[in-house]
């Protein structure tokens, strides 16, 4: 029998056990939008932030084979941002990857055993993309692929990241299906991929212990055109992966 999604969270909701009826409401109204808008965050599914409250963050370290295998899950870290008013933590957000970093090594090192441990590719979004970060996945001798949000200083004549690994010459062309989200149709994109290895030169005054580290920048570039651009000037991906 499938039952229809408002008894479904329904009955999750009273499963829960929560210590007010309202409590329970609120939670059967998130399950059900969120069964209804699959691919959008919870604010938008909910229409906006005031059926929300405060919420509980969640980091996850998940482990997968090269070939795409799940493993299982390493590390979970959870945390409430404080209200407004309250102090703030002492470290910041950006340390979840580092606490990422480090538990995941604990776990897999205290698994192997005596067995050898495989390379360790950490794979982040833009806010691993933060110096403290990259000092750590080098210092332990890791690889990463980190989502660039940053368009930091380098050793070289333009000086700035992004400029530079847009000068480098294409490498490949491809078409490449962009999967539909919610309001916007599936469509096919012409993307054009560059690469360049680069020397991040750290500012001392904001990081006095970190160093030089070089990495790699691929650059993967939307066209503008009817092949699919972001907007008039096209779109760009940029990310960071350590360099062998």
């Amino acid at each position: 029998m499938i039952l229809p999604d408002a008894v479904w969270a329904h009955r999750v909701a009273l499963a829960a056990d929560l210590p007010d009826e309202r409590l329970e409401s609120r939670l059967t109204a998130i399950l059900v939008n969120t069964i209804e808008h699959p691919s959008a965050s919870i604010p938008q599914a909910m229409g906006g932030d005031a059926g929300l409250a405060r919420g509980v963050h969640l980091h996850t370290a998940l482990a997968v084979t090269s070939s795409g295998q799940v493993i299982g899950i390493l590390d979970q870290q959870y945390w409430a941002r404080p209200q407004r008013g309250q102090p703030g933590p002492e470290e910041k957000e950006s340390e979840k990857w580092i606490n990422g970093i480090d538990a995941s090594r604990a776990v897999l090192y205290q698994a192997a055993g005596e067995q050898s441990v495989p390379r360790l590719i950490h794979v982040m979004d833009r806010e691993g993309d933060a110096y403290e970060v990259m000092m750590t996945v080098a210092d332990a001798g890791d690889s990463a692929i980190i989502r660039c949000a940053q368009n930091r200083k380098i050793d070289d004549p333009l000086a700035k990241a992004h400029e530079a690994v847009r000068s480098q010459p294409v490498l490949c062309r491809a078409v490449v299906e962009v999967s539909r989200k919610a309001g916007v149709p599936e469509r096919r994109a012409a993307v054009e991929v560059r690469s360049m290895r680069v020397t991040l030169v750290p500012d001392l005054q904001k990081y006095p212990h970190a160093w030089p580290m070089t990495w790699n920048l691929v650059e993967v570039w939307a066209r503008a055109g009817r092949d699919g651009g972001r907007g008039a000037g096209g779109g760009a991906e940029i990310h960071l992966s350590v360099a062998d």
